[in-house]
């Protein structure tokens, strides 16, 4: 059953639907971004994705860290909370250090923001404007953020506004919990702060491995491949790629260039491996053309 609060984003979600599809183009980009999504390679990423959520969620109800809408809870932490860092996976393999602040930001912040908040739902006729207030405010602090040419000023400006407004309702949940300390379910309420942090790590866990396997295939199928075109890549190549980098994510995002081509130029599984590792260890860049300025390995 959900809450007023996740009422209110339901109502909202759908209200945003209906404006889009009601106009031919709106329903024909809304189509268009579905289809999308939905891509038989990106299906298999959702599938990835709901297993490891799914999975997690299983092994907290099997130990018995089951509340009240402890179900009903992952799949909204999954849709709101999970997903966007997720869909950071090609992010994270230019930024190694993006999943772990992600990880960091959800145990130092994120899960209690969420579990203050929660303590207290209004209202439905409240929830529905302050969301409505809330979204706007930072849709805006977004955009601006988003935009070098906005004015240091106007982002600051926005940015306050909306952590005064996530400050506001933190003050709203502790004054409602100070007032119903007696009444307050405090297993349920611990194990709610605890289920997001568990399925967070679970989602930066596969966040990871997809991130690791999607780089990995770009060095494979594309990098290693070019620029000779005219030959497919030897399995010693291919072996010795993703063994010798020892899933460097940084080394595996960057590989191309040059050390493919001295890659691809090795006759033995050894010369390939010596390559990969001077490429590991910052010996040879992708720059270093054979004959040109080369490194020794």
């Amino acid at each position: 059953m959900l809450n007023n609060r996740e009422l209110a984003s339901a109502i909202i979600l759908f209200a945003a639907i209906a404006l889009v599809c009601s106009t031919r183009g709106g329903r024909r980009g809304l189509f268009d971004v579905l289809k999308a999504a939905f891509a038989p390679k990106l299906c298999i990423l959702w599938s990835v994705y709901v297993a490891a959520v799914g999975g997690a969620e299983y092994g907290l109800l099997s130990v018995g860290l089951r509340y009240d809408g402890s179900i009903k809870d992952a799949v909204v932490w999954g849709l709101i909370a999970g997903l966007p860092i997720y869909v950071k996976f090609d992010k994270a393999a230019k930024e190694p250090g993006l999943l772990s602040r992600a990880l960091l930001d959800a145990l130092r912040v994120t899960a209690l923001v969420e579990f203050f908040v929660n303590l207290y739902v209004f209202p439905l006729w409240v929830e529905i404007p302050v969301q409505l207030v809330l979204l706007f405010i930072g849709l805006l602090a977004a955009f601006a953020n988003a935009q070098r040419s906005t004015p240091v000023e106007v982002r600051s400006f926005l940015n306050r506004i909306a952590a005064m407004g996530g400050l506001a309702l933190i003050t709203v949940a502790s004054l409602h919990v100070a007032t119903h300390w007696s009444n307050t379910d405090w297993r349920q309420t611990g194990l709610s702060f605890l289920q997001p942090l568990a399925l967070t790590v679970a989602a930066v866990a596969v966040t990871a491995v997809v991130t690791i396997v999607a780089a990995y295939e770009v060095a494979l199928a594309v990098a290693l491949r070019y620029p000779l075109v005219g030959s497919s890549p030897a399995i010693r190549h291919r072996v010795a790629l993703i063994f010798g980098l020892k899933f460097d994510l940084k080394k595996v995002a960057t590989f191309g260039g040059a050390v493919s081509v001295r890659l691809r130029q090795a006759e033995s599984f050894a010369s390939a491996l010596a390559v990969v590792r001077a490429y590991r260890d910052g010996h040879i860049g992708p720059t270093d053309w054979p004959g040109i300025a080369t490194t020794e390995m």
